[in-house]
């Protein structure tokens, strides 16, 4: 007796080998476009902390430096190709008498980058007020 080994089914063994490199394939090609995806949405999410790191730091350093100038500033885009734009401008708030309350100025920060999908802009604000401006106001009694 001859050892042969003969298969139930011929020809079949090829088409699985084939069905099995197809769905290898549709399975590779599906995780390399999901890590792609992965990818752009991590570097979209790092960009976007930077520009709020920086634009929270641009923010701190306008409202507490000695001296506020009163106006708009831009600076020009820096090597991660960021501009940041500067308005101070001084509040117009009255006391209950309608007297203009001096020292208090508001902070615009603004900060934007461009990307692959546009620009990335970011904006924020504060209130300042700053004691030494202050003019030394008679207090009102107190209405019973």
């Amino acid at each position: 007796m001859q050892g042969r080994f003969h298969s139930a089914r011929p020809g079949f063994v090829l088409l699985e080998v084939i069905l099995a490199v197809a769905l290898f394939t549709s399975v590779a090609t599906a995780m390399t476009v999901a890590l792609n995806q992965l990818s752009a949405s991590t570097t979209s999410v790092r960009r976007e902390s930077f520009l709020m790191r920086r634009l929270q730091s641009e923010l701190t350093e306008t409202a507490h430096s000695s001296r506020l100038s009163i106006g708009r500033t831009e600076s020009p885009r820096d090597e991660w190709g960021i501009v940041v734009t500067r308005e101070v401008k001084p509040l117009d708030l009255k006391n209950r008498e309608g007297r203009g309350l001096d020292g208090l100025y508001q902070v615009k920060v603004r900060a934007a980058m461009e990307m692959a999908g546009g620009e990335l802009s970011r904006e924020m604000e504060t209130w300042v007020i700053r004691l030494e401006e202050i003019e030394a106001q008679p207090v009102a009694p107190a209405r019973p």
